[in-house]
């Protein structure tokens, strides 16, 4: 046989084994190469050792856990190279295994060939390894000591049955799974796949529950690991909010007792300092979701208990109160744990969190794969636990109520924020209302109308998938829900809805569009929380596609509302301090930062290598209104645990400029730049002692002196040559910590960033006054904008377009109406422009006196000063008005008042100089002018200045509104049972698809019950249905005319007003729609369609 490989196809680069002879004389044999089930039929599974040898060994490592020590030493040694769940760690180090031969020994046996041989008998090295790497195995410093211990255990290993009394320990499938899963190389990962192989009796499905049930425990530690500051800060918010209720004698919340809906409400209220391993949690997050939509597994794993040694194994790195409360986390079933981090995680780990959750649940419908009781017993007996362990849903409902689910649906579903957790969140809700009764989700169904329908109108677009999540209530649990008061309310919003699209919805022209003509633009000014959510995100993204630098290929944040624009950091700074080797920079708002770029003028001396660049996401107050002590507590100890290192910024030896670009832009308040690292001077000057060399700020000579003082010229060399401060607490300082001013150089910095929200999580009464201050001025501002918009629209639109009508009236009447000034005032504007005459001689009578008086005073000697000098220029001053000039100024005046080529060193010279330079002025305020932007850009930069602020504004209520539950311990806003008025929205993007919702939620009434929601059909709802414009949604249309067909056919009432208003359109107007929706009807069977039938006929007679 001969082994070849696979070169495409599902079984692509497999290796199988195929008769080597040829073609036309090759038999039909075939076999996998890594096919171990055909393998384990052979004598002793292929051991190169008899079959009594592994018995006795078999024997010996079973006596006494000889096999458990290996297991712990094996374990020990892997994760000593590094590749445990937290890697840099290194407290656990072990010693290295000791050697029973020496170096004479092992060179004898390489000289002597003893490798050659072992690789003749088969037990060749792997490829990747050398014969020096071989003999380090025995000083256990290599993976190769892994490897040969692996390659040994994989023979002598017994398969595991229940029955049998050489069973290996438990431990031995954790660290195997655990190499499987990481970054281990192939040679080993192989090796510890065989043996877990093994281990598992070579049965492949139990194979694959304990290689997933471990390797989920790995990636769930790993994740609990990172987001332990996060539910930390979670829990804290939740004792806040219980101290603030009735319940504040109560015991204090802990982990062991919080439900599940424990965390709903806190996403709002964590600081985003504690949002620091984002990036690590988005990466687990997804290994985690690749691993668990393989199958059932992530199912089984998500019910029971995790394993708590994986915890104890990788948690050096954490505090000892940080490990407890990660114990009582371990004692709760994951998919609790799971809903707990969605409610805390915001962003994209929000979504990803959530989509665990809804891999762990059961579909609507769908039938769960159980497992036998057989096969459970036996899988605990690899994994340990209980076999009847529960389902996700099950450990769900054990700590969750209906009123939880009704709490989940209003905080995820309907004010989540963005579509993708939206759509999720919906899925999950569905299947957590699957688990109760009726009548708990008759009375969720009922709490959701009531409270959700009154919002959906404000939230546009945002409303789809709460409306979905109804209508899929009505459409799964139609039977068992009380639809009587749904559709009553379902009605009045469609009428109110559609009245609205009728009414004040026309259509506006787009933010984005390329229209110059100012007349033209009309800007949809409705407050939708959809749209400026879009639109601002519209404008980045359009900006991306039509940019062809380098400022396309940078992607935008969530909380970003500018694009990406480079510019230098001091403009963007408030107030700044400096440390010997740090700068400070307290910035005027926050910025999503996505590039750092530095430039050096003149480097010399110490040469920077290295520099660092950290970022903090919230803005830093000490209590005071003082700029000065706010930013000095960014260089406070501590504040030091708050700094994220965002990147390095490595330079080459004398060079002028670098770059940063970030992996993942981040939201910045305040930044810190470091001077990590310097080159070594390549001189050959050396100070006396090993301290840096010093110059002289003055005379730049250099210093030998022990106190630092120039030889030459006396100067301080410590000293800074900018405010001459000495700082005598670290004299080879780099920057000084007075003004920032370096002797090796001028460092200037620029960033590539656009402006983000400056809404941020209110931690305390403070920061609620701060944030009820930025409300205050974003509404202000949005108020502002929408009036200028107004009022720019209004005058520069064509007013005679619209208005020609009223040419058939006189010219006065006519200005009356459009609102213009009377004649008379519009009248006086040319006379003061056109009477030049008048004003031409008296600037030639001011201008004969003017010359007189200076002729007198320069007879007399006057130097032009005192109280005749003032007077003469007051007068030069008040003549140089409308008729000023080079007109009014003639050589004569000029020379007299010593104006002219002569010395300007008096200052009636320099003010008339100024005087003729005034054409030169207006030259440059023409140009000014024509750089202005044009009405239609400067509407377009108004209205997204708007938008700006109504983001803001919704994220700064969003938190306000988290804190003043939190005060009155209702983190989570659950949706009650009372009444309100349904608030409909202008916006022309929103509306019509606001107004099909509400009546695909109408028909989804309709078709469920028509016997409980015939008494909503009314002659204004008839009439509204069949009421069509040319400019309709097609879909809304299509879906008022199924909705008309629906009534007619099962309720014989509704079909009365149906047929009524058909008639009286058909006589009076002969209207279309109603025809074609007649002619549906008729091809129909249902009681009542004769009338329809006598209409139709009485139409085509008449």
């Amino acid at each position: 046989a001969v082994r070849r490989r696979c070169s495409h196809g599902v079984h692509k680069d497999r290796r199988f084994y195929v008769c080597g002879l040829e073609r036309k004389h090759r038999c039909a044999y075939f076999k996998w190469s890594d096919d171990t089930t055909q393998s384990s039929t052979q004598n002793n599974d292929g051991l190169p050792l008899s079959l009594p040898v592994v018995q006795e060994l078999q024997n010996v490592f079973a006596e006494c856990k000889l096999e458990s020590t290996f297991c712990g030493l094996i374990s020990a040694q892997y994760h000593n190279q590094g590749d445990s769940v937290v890697n840099d760690s290194q407290s656990n180090q072990i010693d290295p295994f000791p050697s029973l031969t020496i170096e004479e020994d092992r060179l004898r046996d390489k000289a002597d060939g003893v490798f050659l041989v072992s690789e003749k008998l088969g037990r060749a090295l792997p490829a990747s390894r050398s014969e020096d790497d071989f003999l380090d195995v025995a000083n256990g410093t290599t993976e190769l000591l892994l490897c040969e211990s692996m390659d040994l255990f994989s023979y002598i290993a017994p398969k595991r049955k229940s029955s049998d009394s050489l069973v290996w320990s438990k431990g031995w499938f954790s660290i195997l799974c655990e190499i499987i899963s990481g970054d281990s190389g192939t040679t080993l990962r192989a090796l510890a796949k065989k043996m877990l192989q093994r281990l598992c009796g070579f049965r492949n499905d139990i194979y694959h529950k304990v290689r997933d049930h471990y390797v989920f425990g790995f990636q769930y530690s790993k994740l609990l690991l990172q987001s332990c500051e996060i539910l930390d800060a979670a829990l804290l918010v939740r004792e806040q909010a219980r101290q603030c209720g009735r319940n504040w004698r109560g015991d204090e919340v802990t982990f062991q007792s919080l439900p599940a809906s424990g965390l709903f409400g806190t996403e709002d209220l964590i600081s985003e300092d504690c949002m620091k391993r984002e990036d690590s949690i988005s990466i687990v997050l997804d290994e985690l979701l690749s691993q668990a939509r393989r199958g059932e597994n992530w199912k089984n794993f998500c019910g029971g208990l995790p394993e708590v040694n994986n915890l104890k194994r990788g948690s050096t790195d954490v505090s000892d109160l940080m490990l407890d409360m990660l114990q009582e986390i371990f004692s709760r079933p994951p998919i609790v744990s799971l809903m707990w981090l969605g409610s805390c995680l915001g962003g994209s780990n929000q979504v990803k969190v959530f989509s665990l959750v809804d891999v762990a649940l059961e579909k609507a419908g769908s039938k769960s794969v159980s497992i036998s009781t057989n096969d459970a017993e036996e899988l605990m007996l690899y994994i340990g636990g209980d076999s009847n362990r529960p389902t996700p849903e099950q450990s769900l409902t054990r700590c969750m109520t209906i009123d939880d689910v009704n709490a989940f649906i209003c905080q995820f579903v309907l004010s989540g924020r963005s579509d993708k957790l939206r759509s999720i969140t919906s899925a999950i809700g569905i299947k957590l209302a699957l688990q109760f009764n009726s009548s708990d989700r008759n009375r969720l169904f009922k709490s959701l109308v009531d409270s959700g329908m009154r919002k959906i109108g404000s939230m546009g677009q945002d409303s789809i998938n709460f409306t979905d999540v109804l209508k899929l209530f009505i459409e799964g649990f139609g039977l068992d829900l009380d639809l009587h008061h749904a559709a009553s309310s379902f009605s009045q919003a469609f009428k109110k809805q559609m009245t609205s699209l009728n009414c004040y919805c026309e259509k506006k022209c787009s933010p984005n569009s390329d229209e110059s003509d100012i007349s033209k633009l009309d800007f949809d000014l409705s407050d939708c929380e959809h749209c400026h959510k879009e639109q601002l995100w519209t404008r980045l993204t359009s900006q991306d596609k039509s940019s062809s630098d380098e400022a396309s290929d940078m992607k935008f944040l969530s909380q970003q509302m500018r694009p990406y624009q480079r510019g230098r950091l001091e403009t963007s700074t408030a107030s700044n301090c400096f440390s010997e080797f740090s700068s400070y920079y307290q910035l005027k708002f926050r910025v999503a930062l996505s590039q750092v770029h530095i430039n050096i003028s003149d480097p010399r001396g110490r040469l920077a290598k290295t520099i660092s660049v950290y970022f903090t996401p919230r803005q830093v107050s000490s209590g005071s209104s003082s700029d000065e002590e706010n930013v000095n507590i960014l260089k406070s100890d501590s504040y030091s645990r708050f700094w994220q290192k965002c990147g390095t910024i490595n330079l080459s030896r004398g060079a002028t400029e670098a770059s940063l670009e970030l992996k993942h832009p981040v939201v910045a308040a305040n930044l810190k730049i470091t001077f990590e690292d310097f080159y070594e001077r390549n001189n050959s000057v050396r100070s006396s002692s090993d301290g840096p060399v010093l110059y002289c700020p003055r005379c730049t000579r250099q210093v030998t002196n022990a106190h630092g003082v120039c030889g030459h010229c006396g100067e301080v060399a410590f000293q800074c040559r900018k405010c001459r401060h000495i700082n005598y607490d670290r004299l080879d300082a780099f920057l000084c910590v007075e003004c920032g001013y370096c002797t090796s150089g001028g460092f200037h910095f620029e960033l590539t960033a656009g402006i983000a929200v400056n809404a941020v999580a209110i931690v305390d009464e403070e920061q609620f006054q701060t944030s009820m201050a930025l409300l205050r001025v974003a509404n202000k501002r949005k108020t502002d904008t929408t009036k200028k918009i107004t009022a720019l629209l209004q005058k520069h639109r064509n007013v005679d377009d619209d208005l020609n009508e009223l040419s058939l009236y006189g010219p006065h009447l006519k200005r009356a109406l459009t609102g213009s000034f009377p004649k008379s005032f519009v009248d006086d504007k040319p006379e003061v422009s056109t009477s030049s005459k008048p004003i031409r001689s008296s600037s030639s009578t001011n201008r004969s006196r003017l010359l007189s008086l200076a002729r007198s005073l320069r007879q007399d000697g006057d130097s032009l000063g005192g109280s005749r000098g003032e007077f003469l220029r007051q007068a030069l001053l008040g003549s140089s008005g409308p008729g000023g000039g080079d007109d009014y100024m003639d050589d004569a005046l000029l020379n007299a008042l010593g104006g002219g080529s002569g010395s300007s060193s008096d200052p009636l010279s320099r003010l008339v100089a100024n005087i003729r330079s005034g054409d030169g002025d207006d030259a440059a305020e023409k140009t000014e002018k024509k750089a202005k932007l044009s009405p239609a850009e400067e509407c377009r930069r108004l209205y997204m200045q708007k938008r700006e602020a109504e983001r803001e504004s919704w994220e700064l209520n969003r938190r306000i509104d988290s804190w003043n539950r939190l005060n009155s311990d209702t983190l989570a806003a659950k949706m009650c049972n009372h009444g309100g008025t349904y608030m409909t929205t202008d916006c022309t993007v929103c509306c019509s698809k606001v107004a099909y919702k509400n009546l695909s939620l109408l028909h989804a009434v309709f078709r469920a019950n028509i016997s409980q929601s015939e008494h909503s059909v009314s002659g204004e709802l008839v009439k509204l249905l069949l009421q069509e414009s040319a400019d309709l949604d097609p879909a809304l249309k299509d879906l008022k005319r199924q909705v008309l067909i629906t009534v007619a056919s099962k309720s014989e009432s509704a079909s009365g007003l149906v047929l009524n208003e058909l008639q009286s359109r058909l006589r009076a107007i002969q209207d279309r729609t109603s025809a074609q929706i007649l002619g549906e009807l008729v091809q129909m069977d249902f009681k009542g369609v004769d009338k329809f039938i006598e209409l139709a006929v009485s139409v085509l007679e008449g």
